[in-house]
């Protein structure tokens, strides 16, 4: 093997040298689409795709499989710079050693001494020559690679935990989730592999229940490094495919990489241009050519026996629900009426005025403008701008056919509940949608939402799920497709959002009603609206995030003396709320942490009696007294709920 750096006392990192070489790692579970994403992010300029890098010393230099370019590894001109650069050429590593090393050390159960190796030194030892392989292996591929970020989907979290041991190293994490039941599916299948000409060979199959083992575990255990401070992002398979463009330049930019339209012309809505790569493993899809379509993989729900669900829908449920996916099963004759595409006949598609209330935000409106404009919806829209306690004026965006813009003022109660209904009376559309200037909508939202309004008549409302961001998204998806009076009750369920509310127009002026106007400071508004609006009729959901709502710019961020009021008019005017103890007592929590948060102790322990003494489960209330008594800092509380998509 070649000399390996110098190291340093202790032996558990290797130094730094020159500038950092950056990192974009795909991290999750195989065959979630980490391969298609590493070739569309490939096919940007300053990326550079290196495949599964973890398996280099196996397939790629012993076994001398193809690279992406269709090239034998040992080969390949782009992998033989890598190893000149790296070792003075692949023959002077000793491969039995590095793949001992890689086998003794790389493993999932030892990421506990990986964070402290100085608890086991024999451990410490290993890990340090192994880094001393991989710290100049990366740098040669970002050399080779003109310097450009390296796209690794390895996926293993543990291979992130030991690049994070590299200091000249800048790692940054892409945790891409599928869902558990698709992923256990797909390892099921019969797969040849094409990088092996002249043999037969077969990618590796496991049981469903192993899989969704390895899928609950590895899922949060690659979660741990946003909280080891390394940049990391979330991206959901299903919406991967379905809105590809919006993703991959949202992960370019975390990569600090411009993904400007003209730099992903290889990406369409439907279909991706695949070219030449120097993937070193993967899917068999690095070693195709041309155009190939872009569709979600649900054959689970059809083809996976029931039995085989039930069981990766248990093992898996909680992390499932903590990613937004609905635990209901598939059946051989389910049809899957949650895709866009291809849309049921009709004789003509609703118009829809899609309202925006505004308020001094001319840097994020725009973006929540062209959501609405760029929507993959049949009929026709008018984008409505009500501009509240400001001069009407529009933004500079783009007009296409059947799109409509216009600008009002707010001549109603100041506030979101008189903007919204200001727009709601003045909108032209026989259906009526609502989106906050910090928010934007997917492409597909109204299309799907229209859609399901036609499949269930007797509802005059649409929901969906959302993405709650707040540096990252987190999936909020409803558990039904039919939401009732109960389901609204049950708890505050944040999907059930104005921003990704769709309604008939003549039951919002009409038998619902309009937005109350007399609530303080229109706080909690829509879940009074909700409830007026799910007791005449059972609310339809689009069991799929529809919405990017942004709490970072919220109206009501922190402002806590203003919501008490408003949750006390909710106790004093829905007798509903009384119907569920859950829900009375996540109420009073609230009221009672936001007289925590506001300083206000003897107020804060007198509602945390109350709500413990009508669900003791209900956390609002230990968290108000542990503030109250200065044992915890409100704002610890409040960013550990919103990184897991949650509300206080």
């Amino acid at each position: 093997m070649a000399s390996p750096p110098a190291q340093p006392s202790g032996g558990s990192t290797v130094p730094a040298s020159r500038g950092q070489v950056r990192v974009l790692y795909i991290g999750g579970l195989g065959r979630s689409g980490s391969t298609l994403l590493d070739c569309m992010l490939g096919g940007i300029s300053g990326f550079v795709s290196a495949g599964e890098v973890r398996y280099l010393w196996q397939w790629g230099i012993r076994e001398n499989r193809l690279c992406g370019c269709g090239t034998p590894f040992l080969e390949c001109p782009f992998w033989s710079s890598v190893g000149s650069l790296a070792f003075g050429g692949w023959h002077q590593v000793d491969i039995d050693e590095a793949i001992a090393l890689g086998d003794a050390v790389d493993r999932h159960a030892l990421v506990p001494f990986m964070l402290a190796p100085q608890v086991w030194p024999a451990f410490e030892r290993r890990m340090s020559r192994y880094l001393a392989l991989l710290a100049p292996l990366y740098r040669a591929i970002w050399e080779v690679g003109e310097q450009r970020v390296i796209v690794d989907s390895s996926k293993a979290p543990s291979t992130a935990f030991l690049l994070r041991r590299i200091p000249d190293l800048d790692l940054r994490i892409v945790h891409l989730v599928r869902d558990s039941r698709g992923v256990a599916h797909s390892w099921t299948k019969k797969v040849k592999r094409p990088d092996t000409p002249g043999r037969t060979i077969f990618m590796h199959r496991y049981s469903p229940h192993r899989i969704a083992i390895r899928w609950a575990v590895r899922n949060p255990l690659l979660e741990t490094m946003g909280l080891l401070g390394v940049p990391q992002t979330h991206v959901l398979y299903e919406r991967l495919v379905a809105d590809p463009r919006s993703e991959v330049a949202r992960i370019a930019r975390m990569a600090g990489q411009e993904a400007d339209p003209e730099n992903m012309t290889h990406i369409a809505d439907d279909e991706i241009e695949l070219g030449a790569n120097h993937t070193v493993m993967g899917n068999p899809l690095r070693m195709r050519r041309g155009r190939t379509p872009l569709r979600v993989d649900e054959e689970w729900r059809t083809a996976m026996p029931l039995s085989w669900q039930r069981t990766v829908t248990a093992i898996t449920l909680p992390v499932l629900l903590r990613y937004g996916y609905s635990p209901a099963l598939g059946t051989r004759s389910q049809h899957k009426d949650d895709q866009a595409a291809p849309t049921p006949p009709r004789l003509g598609w609703p118009a829809v005025t899609a309202i925006i209330p505004t308020h001094h935000r001319p840097d994020l409106l725009p973006r929540a403008v062209r959501s609405v404009l760029e929507q993959r919806y049949s009929g026709p829209i008018e984008c409505l701008l009500v501009f509240d306690g400001e001069e009407p004026r529009l933004p500079d965006v783009q007009l296409t056919d059947g799109r409509t813009l216009r600008a009002i003022y707010n001549d109603r109660t100041p506030g979101p509940a008189g903007a919204r209904n200001t727009g709601a009376m003045s909108a032209t559309g026989e259906l009526v949608a609502f989106l906050d200037d910090d928010d934007e909508w997917l492409p597909d939202k109204l299309q799907l939402q229209v859609q399901a309004l036609d499949r269930h008549p007797g509802s005059a409302v649409a929901t969906s799920g959302v993405y709650m961001s707040n540096g990252r998204d987190v999936a909020r998806v409803p558990r039904q497709e039919i939401l009732t009076l109960d389901y609204v009750l049950r708890g505050r369920n944040v999907e059930l959002h104005m921003s990704n509310l769709l309604v008939r127009r003549d039951s919002y002026l009409g038998e619902i009603g309009m937005l109350d106007e007399s609530i303080p400071a229109s706080y909690g508004e829509d879940y009074d609206w909700y409830i007026r609006a799910a007791r005449r009729a059972p609310i339809v959901a689009v069991l799929r995030p529809l919405a990017r709502v942004g709490w970072q710019h919220s109206y009501f961020k922190n402002q806590w003396e203003m919501m008490i009021p408003a949750i006390e008019h909710q106790l004093r005017n829905r007798p509903e709320v009384y119907r569920s103890r859950a829900n009375l007592a996540r109420l009073y929590g609230r009221v009672a942490f936001a007289h925590a948060a506001t300083g206000h102790g003897t107020e804060a322990r007198r509602w945390a009696r109350r709500t413990l003494a009508v669900d003791w489960r209900q956390a609002r209330g230990y968290l108000a007294l542990l503030i109250s008594f200065g044992l915890l800092k409100p704002e610890t509380a409040i960013r550990i709920a919103r990184a897991a998509g949650r509300g206080l």
